[in-house]
């Protein structure tokens, strides 16, 4: 929040017990950030989430061989626990509610789900005037698509592909990810 210096309504959905501690802490002093105890999926209902031994790659997917080659400690699992998933769809009018957002733009992160949850909710997804998405050059997690196959899906939604940002570090000279960044056709 403080880099990008945007100060508007942040919307946080956090199902990691011990990264939802610290983003609640995180939000505590500010009003406009709100954290939630759960992940958004394409289904609602108990699911099972996979914590690898690195937080950031935890995911309701379960990590390939791609990932075990490429990202050997920080891709297994070293436990897992049953939380409550919430749709996108789900928790739109809810949150669109209480919060009174216009312009809502959806940052997804959520390791090889991104592409579920925002096809998931095909009429809603075109109020959003933008998202955010990581997309797949090297398959880490089972279920998830490739990026040829997001950008065209996310077309289809009608966005329009604005920026292409590597997320790659350390990784050189191979390219494992990369988050896209769409706005909605016609803005």
């Amino acid at each position: 929040r403080k880099a990008s210096k945007y100060k508007g309504l942040i919307l946080s959905f956090e199902p990691h017990p011990e990264i939802f501690n610290e983003l609640k802490k995180a939000a505590a002093n500010d009003d406009k950030w709100h954290v939630f105890p759960y992940p958004l999926s394409d289904k609602q209902g108990w699911v099972t989430l996979n914590l690898t031994g690195s937080t950031q790659l935890s995911s309701l997917s379960s990590p390939t061989d791609n990932a075990a080659q490429h990202l050997p400690e920080h891709s297994r699992i070293v436990r897992t626990v049953e939380v409550e998933a919430r749709t996108l769809e789900n928790v739109f009018e809810e949150m669109k509610d209480r919060f009174l957002f216009r312009s809502p733009f959806l940052k997804m992160d959520t390791q090889g789900y991104d592409h579920k949850i925002a096809t998931s909710f095909p009429d809603g997804i075109r109020q959003f005037v933008g998202l955010q998405s990581e997309l797949s050059i090297v398959g880490l997690y089972e279920d998830s698509v490739d990026y040829k196959r997001a950008l065209a899906d996310y077309e289809g939604l009608g966005f329009a592909l604005s920026a292409l940002v590597p997320n790659n570090n350390g990784h050189f000279p191979h390219m494992l990810e990369t988050d896209c960044i769409m706005v909605r056709q016609g803005i």
